[in-house]
């Protein structure tokens, strides 16, 4: 009878890229196990190697997720085995620990193995391209999409196709479509513009019906309303947004991966805009949920204004005795208005001084106020390739004895 050993990993100091651990055994042959998997480093699987006295060593794995994980090894070295590399395993929810793979390493030689876990059912990936997503948040309000797809900050590998949200921390989560929660982290308090916070971010993991999941990222500590095992929703509320992990400030990163061999990558989507079409978010707008079956709500967005919403517009001033300019800001767009205090008509010749802006009007404008009125003057924008951005005005007025249109 061949008695096992059981081979307890020392776990060393991370090696190569974010998200890859190695581990050193040493056993009767000694031999080098080289655990990656993403999503800050999680162990979605129970895995364990274990050395008998005729020297094969024979891998375990238990599932305590409940939806099904994988169990990739990548490469191996110092060893042969059965089945082609990559080879997989698939372990149903809440299965093992059973026995997956037999090795026989080759005498004299130390056995290399790189391997990973992940969660769902690699062989079962069909991604449905035509399911439109909801925005991520609550109906009726929007949202400015701060990194789209190709991000230059972070959106890369496999998070190329990730979206980031501005949003302020505390604000609503909601499921952008229906599925099992797969995994919930949301112990950590720290985050960071650093690499070395990418292991701190908290998040919830929806398993999909086509094996696709929902990930959404950085959320405040304590901030999952959901647990393990729990069916969403598309449109419930899941959780809280924040600012953990490798995060520049407040926002919910969020995308829809699938399992391959190299990992949980992120694939492209679309989602369902306020007007029912399909869209794909581009960096710099924003976007309002619509969540289905929800009840109306009025559409205002900065980058659909134009001057002509405003050629009719005019408010009282009051008795001020100078010439005011007055802006709101709605999304990223400014409106300005400018207004005559005094009371007789005046003519105000206006220079906007912009740096990183561009105006829907020429830069020199003349208009003639009627008294104590205000009225509409100009809308300006950031230009896409700004990164600062400011405005201000040079004017002069005279008095007028008519008003001009």
């Amino acid at each position: 009878m061949h008695h096992p050993r059981i081979i307890c990993p020392q776990k060393l100091a991370p090696e190569g890229p974010a998200g890859v651990s190695s581990y050193i055994m040493k056993p009767l042959l000694a031999f080098l196990l080289l655990c990656s998997s993403l999503l800050a480093a999680e162990d979605f699987l129970i895995v364990q190697f274990t050395q008998r006295d005729d020297g094969l060593i024979v891998v375990e794995a238990r599932n305590p997720l409940p939806i099904p994980g994988t169990f990739v090894l990548s490469e191996l070295s110092g060893g042969s085995m059965d089945g082609d590399i990559p080879f997989t395993a698939v372990l149903g929810p809440g299965d093992g620990p059973l026995p997956i793979l037999t090795i026989q390493p080759e005498e004299g030689r130390r056995v290399r193995i790189r391997w990973k876990t992940l969660p769902g059912d690699i062989r079962a990936v069909h991604p449905d391209e035509n399911h439109l997503y909801l925005f991520p948040f609550a109906h009726g309000t929007k949202h400015r999409v701060d990194q789209a797809f190709h991000g230059a900050f972070t959106h890369r590998g496999e998070n190329e196709y990730a979206v980031d949200f501005a949003m302020d921390e505390g604000t609503p989560v909601y499921a952008a479509r229906g599925g099992v929660t797969a995994y919930v982290k949301e112990d950590s308090s720290v985050g960071g513009t650093s690499a070395s916070y990418g292991d701190d971010a908290n998040y919830i993991l929806i398993y999909h019906e086509d094996g696709t999941f929902g990930n959404y990222v950085h959320l405040r500590k304590d901030g999952a309303l959901v647990e393990p095992g729990d069916r969403v929703e598309a449109g419930q509320l899941i959780g809280y947004s924040g600012n953990t992990g490798q995060s520049s400030g407040p926002h919910l990163h969020f995308d829809v991966r699938i399992p391959t061999t190299e990992g949980l990558t992120s694939i492209p989507i679309r989602f369902l805009n306020y007007d029912g079409t399909a869209v794909i978010p581009e960096e710099g707008s924003y976007y309002y949920a619509f969540h289905p079956g929800g009840p109306a709500f009025p559409v205002v967005l900065g980058r659909l204004l134009s001057n002509e919403d405003f050629k009719d517009h005019e408010a009282p001033v009051e008795p001020v005795e100078r010439i005011v300019f007055r802006t709101e800001q709605i999304d990223d767009t400014v409106v300005v208005y400018v207004g005559n205090g005094f009371d007789r008509p005046a003519r105000v010749e206006v220079e906007l001084v912009l740096s990183g802006m561009e105006a829907t009007t020429p830069r020199k404008l003349s208009i003639t106020i009627p008294p104590r009125t205000e009225r509409f003057l100009t809308l300006l924008r950031p230009l896409p390739s700004a990164r600062t951005f400011r405005y201000g005005y040079r004017y002069t007025y005279a008095f007028t004895g008519q008003e001009d249109s």
